[in-house]
């Protein structure tokens, strides 16, 4: 991967970028690489020496690191704690990796710490958290055959407001939110499939030089909205409709059968914004409706 540095940034800065080297090996795969769609994973394997990051773009992750560190130097040494653990199982002729933040072998707890927003909390979406929590649990099941009963997500929340958590009934009443999930025997069943049937598509398409398309949810598709305007030049939209239909009957029973609407384009916001490989994805150009 190239490593670009576009605001002319200090040089720790690019080396922090520059550190790592994730160069993609052959039957290989990292639990966070498992989670992202199949085509990114795909394109990103094809074309990682052309690939281009910015170092503005790893301060995210610069965060990330950053509070990791703190706290697996705070982890207490107790021997029912492991921290910073890589773990790795063979399925079939791949190899599944991972590296777990905390385990606790006393509540049978495997912990992870996040950075992540406000936002992400309060759409209360977690089944990406849960499938890589269970990925870790069957790791761990296969390699050592302990079987892990809890997952513990410690999700630090960078844009936290105090302000907004007392004005706000529906707003995280702290700057961190736990997110817990028991893990049950039908779990692992289930996570077993998922890897496989993962596995599997990725290694069919591999061997046929293919690419599937990813899904709307995949490419983070916003969906076509119309906005309703009360009357022309209002600065903001007194409704915001998700079908034509709808915006018209707002319109008839709300505003008295006046009123401007505006139709909001959707786009994919993952194409445009978030994925390194779209330069090299004909769907990367198709942002919008």
């Amino acid at each position: 991967m190239k490593v670009t540095n576009k605001l002319n940034l200090p040089e720790p800065f690019v080396l922090y970028c520059s550190r790592d080297d994730h160069s993609p090996k052959e039957h290989r795969y990292s639990v966070t690489e498992l989670l992202l769609p199949i085509r990114e994973i795909l394109l990103n394997r094809k074309y990682y020496d052309q690939i281009e990051e910015d170092v503005a773009d790893c301060i995210p992750a610069l965060f990330g690191t950053a509070v990791h560190r703190v706290l697996e130097e705070n982890t207490p040494i107790l021997e029912h704690l492991n921290s910073e653990e890589s773990i790795e199982c063979n399925i079939g002729e791949d190899t599944l990796s991972g590296r777990v933040d905390l385990l606790d072998f006393n509540e049978l707890s495997i912990q992870d710490y996040k950075t992540c927003s406000v936002s992400k909390i309060m759409k209360q979406d977690f089944e990406e958290w849960k499938l890589q929590g269970l990925m870790y649990a069957y790791i761990l099941f296969k390699k050592q055959g302990v079987i892990m009963r809890k997952l513990k997500f410690y999700a630090l929340m960078k844009d936290w407001s105090k302000v907004k958590a007392v004005n706000s009934s529906n707003y995280p009443t702290s700057a961190i939110y736990v997110w817990e999930y028991n893990i049950a025997d039908s779990d692992y069943d289930y996570i077993e499939k998922w890897i496989k049937d993962r596995l599997s598509l990725i290694n069919y398409h591999l061997e046929n030089d293919t690419l599937p398309e990813c899904t709307d949810e995949e490419r983070w598709y916003t969906g076509t909205k119309y906005a309703i305007y009360k009357k022309a030049g209002d600065a903001r939209a007194a409704y915001l409709a998700d079908t034509e239909e709808d915006a018209h009957n707002y319109i008839t029973n709300k505003c008295n059968g006046s009123g401007e609407i505006q139709v909001r384009k959707g786009e994919y916001l993952k194409c445009r914004l978030y994925c390194n490989c779209c330069k090299f994805c004909e769907k990367g150009g198709e942002n919008n409706d």
